[in-house]
């Protein structure tokens, strides 16, 4: 088996200082530096103050906190730190060092606040618990467990967004360009090793958070999303043992995520996505799940503990207004793409590969029954490639689907042994998608070349050329 060859570019967002308050989007910026600084310095360039940790715990950040208990009846805010420098809208920027575990709690913004790495420094924390609060950016930090102790970690986890009882929600926090992981390699980590050293990466209880362009490397879950309107966008998830990303909340996106390589190290059934709806009346609503891929590198140093995680695995539902388009599986599980209760669902273009066709494993595509045998209505299965498609479901509408055996790859993509599946020119799936505007909103394919009237079938257009390098 080859090493996967897909290589997606971390774009690790820095602040570039500016020369001047005049050319800067920011009406503070301050810097921090936990070797040199000191909190009796002015925060500026010259003189920095000293690590976040210090520079939080000094009450110097002039905002707001909520009434507390929290009400949501009484929308008041309350003035903290009216003599602190570090207004809404402020920049903190962050030199080498290890700047704490880092609390936010109840310190509620009109303006974000934004913490960044300073260009060409990796400023690490060693964990992040946002707790109550509101307003908040992170970009380009390090986040790794530099306590020995494990139990600093609120839920074993490095990043926790909490929305809290008592001081009130969380949102309109954003992690951008971030590195989060329990150890640098996982390589000769044993059962052991992953059930005791390893921690997740994040996990989220807010409202309106926004995780992009991170990667979250060697971790038990990944990404965590409990609340509503979350975007996990751009992040590459690489090894863990849990699950890659969970999602509960409504009006949610997934899009454009890589997720590579589970270990089996427990009895979790491992996903590289899964949901459930945590309030089974209402079910969970308008979820997109588009452009990500999900695969395994067979030749990792670690092989023996590989587990054959399942794709998109939606076992609890019902999912209302749900859309799985433009995605990659290349998974050796039955449950490649798997919807049990749903309405108003659509399952279209994306391309599911066996990586292993020998065995008993063929990974399908299917919308079943709720587990209360109650099935859904208006729900659509169209311009897939799977080595299996489920037919025949009641409120299921099948259209343009191809069951591609893995004997017909060579004459059906231009180069799946070094894994492009881009349908050649000569495939059955060129202009062989069927056009439902009505249906399918998606205009463009997991690359983002646009897709004409007559379009292909999979996650590819034939123009489309997907990034191969021996990497990813």
């Amino acid at each position: 088996m080859h090493t996967i060859m897909f290589k997606f570019t971390l774009l690790l967002f820095v602040a570039v200082s500016a020369t001047s308050f005049a050319t800067s989007a920011y009406s503070n910026e301050y810097y921090l530096d936990p070797i040199n600084g000191s909190i009796n310095n002015d925060g500026s360039e010259k003189h920095p103050w000293p690590s976040l940790k210090e520079v939080i715990e000094s009450n110097n950040i002039d905002s707001n906190r909520t009434i507390t208990p929290y009400n949501k009846n009484q929308e008041e805010l309350i003035p903290i730190n009216v003599k602190g420098q570090i207004k809404p809208g402020s920049k903190l920027i962050l030199r080498n060092g290890f700047h704490g575990d880092i609390e936010i709690k109840n310190i509620v913004n009109d303006k974000k606040i934004t913490i960044v790495a300073e260009d060409g420094h990796v400023p690490i924390i060693g964990s992040l618990s946002i707790i109550g609060s509101k307003g908040w950016i992170f970009e380009g930090l390090t986040i790794n467990n530099k306590a020995s102790n494990l139990e600093i970690l609120r839920n074993r986890t490095l990043v926790f967004i909490e929305s809290h009882k008592w001081f009130g929600p969380s949102s309109d926090i954003v992690l951008d360009g971030n590195n989060i992981y329990s150890a640098e390699s996982v390589e000769l980590w044993s059962i052991d090793d992953w059930n005791t050293k390893a921690v997740s990466g994040l996990r989220s209880t807010g409202i309106n958070i926004v995780v992009q362009n991170n990667t979250i490397k060697n971790v038990q879950f990944g990404i965590t999303m409990e609340g509503k309107n979350s975007v996990i966008k751009k992040n590459k998830i690489i090894n863990f043992s849990g699950d890659a990303i969970r999602v509960l909340g409504d009006d949610s996106t997934i899009d454009g995520n890589v997720i590579a390589n589970a270990f089996k190290v427990d009895e979790n059934h491992d996903d590289a996505l899964q949901s459930w709806a945590p309030n089974k009346v209402v079910g969970v609503n308008n979820l997109v799940i588009s452009n990500n891929y999900f695969f395994t590198d067979y030749n990792h140093p670690n092989k023996d503990l590989l587990s054959n995680f399942q794709g998109i695995g939606l076992f609890d539902g019902f999912y209302n207004n749900l859309r799985i388009e433009n995605n990659l599986l290349f998974v050796n599980h039955w449950h490649a793409i798997s919807v049990y209760g749903g309405n108003d669902v659509v399952i279209a273009n994306n391309t599911v590969i066996d990586p292993f066709p020998d065995d008993e494993m063929v990974p399908w595509i299917k919308i079943r029954a709720h587990k209360s045998g109650k099935f859904g209505k208006n729900n659509n299965i169209i311009n897939n490639i799977a080595s299996k498609v489920i037919y025949n479901e009641e409120g299921v509408f099948y259209a343009n689907n191809i069951e591609l055996r893995a004997d017909q790859y060579y004459n059906f993509f231009i180069d799946h042994v070094r894994y492009d599946f881009t349908p050649n020119r000569t495939s059955d799936a060129v202009d062989g998608g069927i056009n439902l505007p009505e249906i399918i909103q998606s205009k463009y394919d997991i690359s983002g070349n646009c897709r004409d009237n007559y379009p292909d079938v999979g996650a590819y257009e034939f123009r489309s050329r997907p990034i191969i390098t021996p990497q990813y």
